[in-house]
């Protein structure tokens, strides 16, 4: 059940992930090391771990959970939240936040850290990186052609369910290679918490 399930996360996930475009926009130097590790728990959902090794890069690891069909085969759909999920994973593995941002993602703390806090970003870096994490998800959705109405709803799924209500709707914010993308997001952030 394990190599079914691992045969099904490499053809219906790993396979279509672009791993060109994350190199182009990010740049080839990953700031952690990533991996995928496939797991049988209950659920479709997704969770990341994280380990460091003295002298080694961070590795973030993406454990990706299944669902299963009529059969109790596991499956991972391809237009679901599991492949933004993953997408939002490998993201993870060029973003680190640069000190600059220290003040906005402590204006995030400061007005939304309980909602921060319970989903475990208790800082100002965790903040920040998922912020422009989530960003590139939508980045990714732009630039893979994903419908407008598709888009938005990521964006409302953001804003609504995990609390990043910063987060821009004009799309044009998302523009420009990934420094500029994040300098456009955080005066976005930034103007929005000051408004509140």
């Amino acid at each position: 059940m394990y190599r079914k399930a691992v045969d099904a996360a490499r053809t219906n996930i790993a396979d279509f992930i672009d791993l060109d475009w994350l190199r182009q926009f990010f740049g080839n130097e990953t700031a952690v090391d990533f991996g995928i590790l496939v797991g049988l728990n209950n659920g479709s959902g997704s969770f990341a771990i994280q380990r460091q090794r003295p002298g080694e890069k961070r590795e973030k690891i993406a454990v990706l959970l299944y669902g299963e069909d009529e059969n109790g085969n596991p499956y991972y759909p391809r237009d679901s939240e599991v492949d933004k999920i993953l997408v939002h994973e490998f993201c993870h593995s060029y973003i680190l936040a640069p000190k600059e941002y220290q003040s906005i993602g402590k204006k995030a703390l400061e007005r939304y850290g309980d909602k921060l806090k319970s989903m475990g970003y208790g800082n100002w870096k965790n903040v920040m990186e998922e912020t422009f994490v989530r960003a590139s998800v939508i980045r990714y959705l732009i630039d893979h052609n994903y419908s407008d109405a598709d888009i938005k709803k990521e964006i409302d799924i953001q804003h609504e369910f995990y609390g990043f209500v910063w987060l821009p709707l004009d799309l044009e914010l998302y523009k420009g290679d990934a420094k500029m993308m994040f300098a456009h997001i955080a005066s976005y952030m930034n103007n929005a918490l000051s408004m509140h």
